[in-house]
């Protein structure tokens, strides 16, 4: 993985802009991370052995050399500092963030839990956001984003939005979870488990 140096860093920021330079430095080190077989030193190791990732010595100060059960993979995510740890049946099992920069590096990987469960506008928070947005509700997911179940619907005021009323639903999610699949929390939880 490549390390980069103040020296390096000032020649690339002469000639793309310092900003430039340093979005080249995130990018190669995503690059690094998916192709290199490498994963965090700080990751939840006890679980990730459990999942059938074998580690070998260091790589270097953040990375161990690692070999990963057959068919998992590591993909870049749509932020250069995020890529993803993939399972053979293509669902994410873990999120892994490098920040390369030179001035500020650092790595951490953590495992993901086979459902979840989020609260937010029917619009979502992504490219679709809208701040005028009135219906919000609570979605619980499986790791591929596939949604398994859904509240009632809470209508806000325009421009007054009742955070009670947002912490109710949020719970409502956290309740059918443990009700219905009480060990959700557990990254080793459900994954063999097909009828969601």
């Amino acid at each position: 993985m490549k390390k980069h140096n103040d020296t390096e860093f000032i020649i690339e920021a002469m000639v793309f802009g310092a900003g430039e330079a340093i979005r080249r430095q995130e990018k190669q080190g995503q690059n690094d991370v998916v192709n290199f077989s490498v994963l965090p030193i700080e990751c939840d190791r006890e679980n990730s052995e459990a999942l059938g990732i074998i580690f070998h010595d260091n790589h270097d100060d953040l990375f161990v050399n690692v070999t990963l059960p057959n068919g998992w993979y590591k993909k870049a995510g749509n932020h250069s500092m995020w890529s993803g740890l993939y399972d053979n049946k293509d669902r994410l099992r873990g999120k892994i963030f490098y920040k390369a920069a030179h001035y500020d590096r650092n790595a951490r990987m953590s495992l993901s839990t086979r459902y979840t469960y989020s609260c937010a506008p029917i619009c979502g928070y992504g490219d679709n956001y809208d701040a005028d947005e009135t219906a919000y509700t609570a979605s619980v997911y499986d790791s591929d984003g596939n949604t398994i179940w859904e509240s009632g619907t809470y209508i806000r005021d325009r421009g007054n939005l009742d955070w009670s009323e947002i912490k109710k639903l949020d719970t409502q999610g956290k309740i059918w979870l443990n009700e219905n699949k009480p060990y959700w929390q557990n990254v080793l939880a459900y994954w063999d488990d097909e009828t969601n």
